[in-house]
């Protein structure tokens, strides 16, 4: 999603947008549901992505992404970045 931002300064829609054979070949799928992950725009510089869990993480992954078991989605926020330079 960096890449996708950094490039154009947007979101993307939908996640299919990130693959162009060049970030990725397909999209990564969730391995407990065996699907693709929940992907939500929630603004013009927001989104959450979601995957659901067969089990709470290690110990050691405590902060952002720590998570119980069930579905859990991880908000991002890119407001406090800077688009892309516009070429003149």
């Amino acid at each position: 999603m960096n890449g996708y931002f950094a490039e154009t300064g947007a979101l993307p829609a939908a996640l299919d947008a990130l693959v162009d054979g060049r970030r990725l070949s397909k999209l990564p799928r969730d391995p407990a549901a065996d699907a693709p992950y929940g992907f939500s725009r929630l603004g013009e510089r927001r989104y959450e992505l979601c995957a659901d869990f067969s089990r709470e993480s290690a110990p050691a992954a405590a902060g952002f992404w720590a998570h119980g078991a069930g579905h859990k989605c991880f908000e991002f926020d890119y407001s406090a970045r800077r688009p892309p330079p516009v070429s003149r």
